[in-house]
């Protein structure tokens, strides 16, 4: 039975990855599209969607927590499922602000490393929830060292845009929001690594959290 519950949580962890990873994919086609139809989508319904899941589930943990009163193992996957389902919300909230900016630009599509980020940002997303859909940590430090290479392109953005700032003052607003949606973006690869870091805490008891490496009691 309580196998049963901890994996009925698991599928409604994976379910709201679905939904994120799709808010993912729109907010990707309404910011170089500017449609405006898939931005509304975004912010008035996703984002409502996003935010009763995670209350749900949140619900559903604790009341777990407080039926079951688990120990060892099983209470160290629930406590990794809570953590992830509020970096899921916070990842749906930072698709909302990107959807929400493009009222203010023409267009984005000159700044190529916008572009690498959204690609580099969505495949960490995606592999990462293939992970834990397959229990297989085995390409999560992997996924976490694709951070580096987000941070690398909005350092670059970050550099053309001053230079665009500099040298074309009519396209300062473009700049601007392509910089804004590059830090969305950082801080969706920010999330997405801490949700790696509880799937392989909650897989195998190890601790990887602000470059420590504290292994779980069994691993000792």
């Amino acid at each position: 039975m309580l196998k049963g519950k901890i994996e009925k949580l698991k599928t409604n962890i994976i379910r709201f990855a679905g939904l994120v990873d799709n808010m993912l994919r729109d907010t990707e086609k309404c910011a170089y599209n500017r449609d405006h139809v898939i931005a509304n989508n975004i912010i008035t319904n996703l984002e409502q969607l996003s935010n009763r899941i995670e209350v749900e589930n949140e619900t559903l943990f604790i009341e777990f927590l407080a039926l079951f009163q688990p120990e060892a193992t099983d209470l160290r996957t629930v406590v990794s499922l809570l953590k992830i389902n509020n970096n899921l919300e916070r990842i749906a909230d930072h698709c909302v602000n990107i959807a929400q900016r493009i009222s203010v630009y023409t267009s984005i599509n000159s700044f190529k490393n916008l572009k690498n980020m959204f690609n580099i940002v969505q495949k960490m997303f995606k592999d990462t929830f293939s992970a834990f859909t397959s229990n297989d940590t085995s390409n999560l430090k992997t996924i976490i060292n694709q951070d580096k290479f987000v941070d690398k392109e909005l350092k670059e953005l970050t550099d053309e845009v001053i230079n665009t700032m500099d040298s074309y003052h009519s396209m300062s607003s473009n700049a601007i929001s392509a910089l804004l949606i590059g830090r969305d973006l950082e801080r969706i690869a920010d999330l997405t690594v801490n949700i790696c870091e509880d799937i392989i805490y909650m897989t195998k008891g190890d601790v990887i959290k602000h470059n420590l490496y504290i292994p779980s009691e069994s691993n000792l």
